[in-house]
């Protein structure tokens, strides 16, 4: 018997569709919901209405807490469009009535459809990506059938996995609407997508990665030169004491401080207005100035601590591709020239050339550190595969260059014995 949270009939519904079922999941996924840390009750999983495979899922999280705690409920639909991973790394819409926000860290770019005003109409994407390609996606029939769909009605695309959902949970015809509404974006991306790639156009619309900022350059060769560092967070010491000697340092760190400190004064006024109004102001110059000094110490040592981290991986990283005669390319590019290859994540880094232990030119691409179950490591032989992928586990103290070196021939030998991939369907 179903549970009360299940009243909708989710159970049901995957029966009659002969889909697997189980009273909870994990979520697979990155962007505003998925990442709310909520809780799954009930997901269906299969072949679903409207021709695609993917979960189908009831989801509730909480915000706040006391009086003011609020719980979320949607219905929500999650399936794999890996061919968006280098075209579309975020995409958002919502129409008026949703209560989710947009992930406004991956998608700095407001979507603003081109000709007639539309209304209705709320969307995001990550703001390396192609206005052409944003363009021929939101055409006006994509426009007016997003404008008809119903009020609590969103998606989100993060990393190559969408999730589209409706607020609280649904049952009956309305689980069959979501599904084939979510086939039809689904379906609206991928032909986007496969289109830039059949006409040739995959590198002009694929989307492109953050520029590098040219003082982390200089500061990883100011560090480490052409040293090659052995693994990962071995320049970190040195790059903190690269940073404490450097002055721009205190400088950014003083500006932040008194951004805070006054952020800070504005809770701390009635002190003020006591010191003031007692003609204590000597006790005042002393309180400000102790106010902004620990601001100031906190502000040096998080930017130090921060700025440290970054670097480091740029120095290993960075330094493993040079000494085995790799080219560090455009994640993003990257993904778009290879979508054909159905990339099995969004890579943080691509190195392409002859990998140790291999014999031809491939791209050994890689997600995270090792220091995740989720993160993950694999070699693509071609624009189309065949792909080779795995678990990325690092060994103490960090990720090596041994590491490295060994889940490269490892995994190249893997993609040469794998089948060459299927041509393409004709359009």
């Amino acid at each position: 018997m179903e549970g009360p949270a299940n009243a909708p009939g989710l159970q049901a519904f995957a029966d009659a569709h002969e889909l697997s079922y189980s009273e909870t999941a994990t979520l697979q996924g990155d962007g505003a919901l998925l990442t709310k840390d909520g809780t799954v009750e009930g997901a269906a999983t299969g072949a679903l209405p409207g021709g695609t495979s993917g979960m189908l899922a009831h989801y509730t999280y909480t915000e706040g807490s006391g009086n003011d705690k609020t719980v979320r409920r949607f219905t929500v639909f999650i399936a794999s469009v890996p061919e968006a991973i280098g075209f579309a790394p975020y995409l958002a819409f919502k129409s008026p009535a949703t209560h989710m926000p947009v992930d406004r860290r991956q998608g700095e770019k407001r979507v603003t459809p081109s000709g007639a005003p539309v209304t209705r109409f709320t969307a995001y994407a990550y703001d390396g990506t192609s206005d052409s390609w944003l363009a021929q996606l939101f055409s006006p029939a994509f426009i007016d059938w997003l404008g008809r769909s119903p009020d609590n009605f969103r998606f989100e695309l993060s990393g190559g996995v969408l999730c589209v959902s409706r607020s609280d949970y649904v049952g009956g015809d309305q689980l069959t609407g979501l599904c084939t509404d979510a086939a039809h974006v689904a379906q609206a991306i991928a032909n986007e997508c496969q289109e830039a790639i059949d006409t040739g156009q995959a590198a002009s619309q694929g989307a492109h990665s953050k520029a590098a900022d040219p003082d982390v350059e200089k500061t990883v060769n100011e560090v480490v030169g052409d040293d090659v560092p052995e693994h990962l967070g071995a320049t970190t010491r040195a790059f903190r004491s690269h940073l404490f000697a450097s002055p721009g340092t205190y400088g950014r760190a003083f500006v932040w401080a008194l951004v805070v400190a006054a952020i800070l004064n504005v809770f701390l006024l009635a002190i003020s207005i006591n010191l003031i109004i007692a003609h204590s102001y000597a006790a005042l110059a002393i309180f400000e100035g102790v106010l902004l000094l620990l601001c100031f110490w906190f502000a040096l040592r998080w930017r130090v601590k921060s700025k440290a981290s970054s670097l480091d991986p740029e120095a290993f990283f960075r330094g493993y591709a040079r000494s085995r005669h790799l080219q560090v390319v455009d994640r993003l590019q990257f993904a778009a020239t290879h979508a054909d290859a159905q990339l099995p994540f969004e890579p943080d880094w691509v190195f392409t050339g002859t990998l140790p232990g291999g014999t031809r030119d491939e791209a050994l691409m890689l997600k995270g550190d090792g220091m995740k179950r989720t993160d993950q490591i694999a070699v693509v032989a071609g624009p189309s595969g065949p792909v080779a992928v795995t678990e990325l586990t690092a060994t103490a103290p960090g990720l090596s260059v041994a590491n490295l070196d060994e889940y490269a021939a490892a995994l190249s030998k893997q993609a040469a014995s794998a089948p060459a991939p299927a041509p393409a369907p004709a359009a």
